[in-house]
C-alpha cells in the first residue's frame, strides 16, 4: 500500500494558513470528537464570541481573556482591511477577469498575457495584506500556544486522511499525543524539508503502530466518488464559511 502523505508547510506559515479562510474546510469535515463538535459550531459563535477557526484556536490553545480580546480586535481589523481593499480594487478585478475571458476567446495571446500579469499583481497585493493581518493575529500567541496549534493542525490532518478507517476513540487519543510530540520537534526544524520529514514520520508511525491491518487495507482502497450534487453543496458551504471568516 502506498503511504499516505501529510502536507506540511513551515511552522509560522502553517499557523497563519490554518487561520485563513482557505483552510476552514478542513475543520468542517469534523474529524474526531472535538473536531466534530467544533465543526457543528461553525454556523454560530463559540463561548468566546468568535466564529469558526478562531473559536477553535481559542479553545485548543486556551487563550486568556486578554488574548481573546486582542484576537477579536485583530480579527475585526483584518475584516476591515480586506473590506477596504475589496471596495477599492474589487471592481477592477472583476473587469480584469472579463477582459481576460474576452482576450482568450479572441485568441489574443499578447493581451491575455498582459492582463494576466496585471491580475497577478493585484492578487499578490491582496495576499500580502492577508499575510500581514494573519501575522498580526498569530503574534498574540505564546510560543507554547503556537506549538499547541501546530500539534492540533497535524492531528486534524491525520484524522482527515485516516477517517475512512474509522479510528476508535482510543486510537484518536493516541494520534493526538503523537501529533503534539511531533509539533515540538517541528518547532526546532531547520527548514521546510525537515518539517516534511517530521510529518512523514508521523504518518508512518500512525500507519505502523496505531492502525490495524484491516484499517490500513481500507485506506489503501480507492475512496468512493462523491455525488455531483453533494460536491456542489459542500463547495457552497465551504465558500460561505470562508466568507464568514474573511
Amino acid at each position: 500500500m502506498k503511504h499516505l502523505r501529510l502536507t506540511v508547510v513551515p511552522l509560522v506559515a502553517a499557523i497563519v494558513l490554518a487561520l485563513a479562510g482557505a483552510d476552514l474546510a478542513m475543520a468542517a469535515k469534523g474529524e474526531g470528537g472535538r473536531e466534530k463538535k467544533a465543526a457543528r459550531e461553525k454556523g454560530g459563535k463559540g463561548k468566546s464570541g468568535l466564529r469558526g477557526e478562531y473559536a477553535i484556536l481559542t479553545s485548543e490553545c486556551h487563550l486568556t481573556p486578554d488574548q481573546v480580546a486582542q484576537l477579536k480586535e485583530k480579527v475585526d481589523a483584518r475584516k476591515q482591511a480586506l473590506a477596504e481593499w475589496q471596495q477599492a480594487h474589487g471592481e477592477k478585478a472583476i473587469e480584469l477577469r472579463k477582459a481576460m475571458k474576452t482576450a482568450k476567446e479572441a485568441g489574443n495571446k499578447e493581451e491575455l498575457k498582459r492582463l494576466g500579469q496585471e491580475m497577478k499583481a493585484a492578487s499578490a497585493e491582496r495576499r500580502t495584506l492577508e499575510a500581514k493581518t494573519m501575522a498580526d493575529i498569530y503574534a498574540i500567541l505564546t510560543p507554547e500556544q503556537k506549538t499547541t496549534w501546530v500539534g492540533f493542525r497535524l492531528y486534524r490532518r491525520a484524522m482527515g486522511w485516516c477517517k475512512r478507517a474509522g479510528p476508535t476513540e482510543e486510537q484518536q487519543a493516541t494520534i493526538r499525543k503523537m501529533a503534539d510530540a511531533k509539533a515540538k520537534d517541528m518547532a526546532g526544524a531547520a527548514d521546510a524539508k525537515a518539517e516534511r520529514q517530521i510529518a512523514d514520520a508521523l504518518r508512518k508511525e500512525i500507519e505502523q503502530n496505531v492502525l490495524t491491518a484491516e484499517q490500513r487495507e481500507t485506506l489503501g482502497q480507492k475512496a468512493p466518488r462523491e455525488r455531483p450534487e453533494k460536491r456542489a453543496g459542500t463547495a457552497k458551504k465551504r465558500k460561505a464559511q470562508a466568507g464568514e471568516e474573511g
